[in-house]
């Protein structure tokens, strides 16, 4: 009888904590929500003539890939370095680290992509070769530009 009891206690009060009373006195279930997609840091650093980038992102919503390509004056661009994007919905933040390992001798601008259907930018550097300093460029979040992300595979 003790058992029956305790379970009946535990019932009740588990779930004044996962349901809500409307004024009928129906029961509302409640949907707890994740931040999807969410920033949490982002760094780049100049190290012993190599560039370290590193992203933390909680709650990734799609499989995809992220990716930083260096862009030079004239237009040309060429890829640095990727890292796999996957769907986590632990409510773990994940860390991506990337490097650049040989820094150009002319002034560039590196760009972090979030490419899953559409490629978005993430953030953007610029580095002056003369003075070895990285100055960040804030990106307009919504942007799309497959294209150049597509040519830097390539």
């Amino acid at each position: 009888m003790k058992n029956i009891a305790a379970i009946l206690t535990l019932l009740i009060l588990t779930s004044s904590f996962t349901s809500q009373y409307n004024t009928n006195g129906a029961i509302i279930p409640v949907v707890s929500k994740i931040a999807r997609d969410k920033k949490l840091n982002l760094t780049a650093k100049i190290l012993m003539d190599k560039l370290y980038f590193n992203l933390t992102m909680l709650n990734e919503s799609k499989t995809g890939v992220y990716l930083i390509i260096r862009k030079f004056p004239d237009g040309t661009i060429e890829y640095v370095d990727s890292r796999q994007m996957l769907e986590n919905t632990t409510n773990t933040p994940i860390l991506y680290s990337f490097i650049e390992k040989c820094l150009p001798a002319q002034n560039v601008e590196y760009i972090l992509y979030r490419g899953a259907l559409e490629s978005t930018i993430v953030q953007k550097w610029e580095h002056n070769s003369k003075l070895n300093l990285l100055e960040e460029v804030y990106a307009n979040q919504d942007h799309k530009s497959t294209n150049l992300v597509t040519q830097a595979l390539n």
